[in-house]
Formats: C-alpha cells, sequence, structure tokens
C-alpha cells in the first residue's frame, strides 16, 4: 500500500497461517498489478491480470478459484511475459 512502484523482477509475497480462498483489494494501490495464488508446493492456482489500482469505495475484492497458502503480488504485465498461469510451478526466492 502507497508504494509509488514496484520494481521489476520483484513482488510482494502474502504467506497465510492457514490455507483458504483469501480476497485481495486494491485499497491505497497507485499502480496495476498481478495477483497470483499459489499452493504450498509452488504452484499457481488462479491469476487475475493487471488488476487496476482501487478508484473509489467500495473497492472490488478479487478471489481465486480454490484455496491458496499464498499470494504473490508483481507488476502488471508479469504474468503474462513470464508465462504464468494456472499449473505452472515456480520456485520463490526472499
Amino acid at each position: 500500500m502507497y508504494r509509488e512502484t514496484l520494481p521489476p523482477e520483484n513482488g510482494m509475497l502474502f504467506v497465510f497461517p492457514e490455507k483458504g480462498v483469501h480476497g485481495i483489494w486494491m485499497k491505497n494501490m497507485l499502480f496495476p498489478i498481478d495477483i497470483l495464488w499459489l499452493d504450498e508446493a509452488g504452484t499457481i492456482l488462479w491469476v487475475e491480470e493487471n488488476v487496476p489500482a482501487c478508484s473509489g469505495e467500495p473497492c472490488p475484492v478479487y478471489y481465486p478459484e480454490g484455496a491458496a497458502a499464498f499470494v504473490l503480488e508483481v507488476n502488471a504485465g508479469y504474468a503474462t511475459e513470464n508465462g504464468l498461469v494456472p499449473g505452472k510451478k515456480i520456485s520463490l526466492s526472499v
């Protein structure tokens, strides 16, 4: 929230205490992003691409089609540019 940019090849990883259908909203975001929901093994379960910053309340909430353990937010367009689609497994490093 409130960031003006996200450096290329970087993302924001959300680790949830329990696997679930975790909704994400764009309140106080200043730029569009791609949102990827992942299982415990790093398999992409669902992708929302080019999600715009919230322009007014109430902000839309974006949900995956199934339970996820993680959410990875990256710059808009990153998912398409890198072939990140449901079923693909990725490796996360922190």
